[in-house]
């Protein structure tokens, strides 16, 4: 079993192509100051809670951007 957190976003959210870029530069890891955050982010999960965390984005352009951090439901000591 997994939580799945979800974070909203009340901004204006990203059309399809700055959604890709995002996601393609977050999984690269490029330091380009706005999707290295994104790639750290997944890297912190995956050391704190294992490979089978993740993070995952749905936007919808004009509306909003949401953000789902998700990780195995394990107790673990911190």
């Amino acid at each position: 079993e997994a939580v799945e957190l979800t974070v909203p976003d009340d901004g204006v959210g990203m059309t399809q192509e700055r959604f890709v870029q995002a996601i393609e530069r977050g999984a690269e890891g490029e330091p380009d100051g706005e999707s290295f955050g994104m790639h750290n982010t997944v890297r912190r999960l995956q050391l704190f809670f294992g490979e089978s965390s993740h993070l995952a984005l749905r936007s919808h352009d004009g509306l909003t951007t949401v953000a789902v951090i998700i990780y195995p439901n394990e107790a673990r000591d911190v």
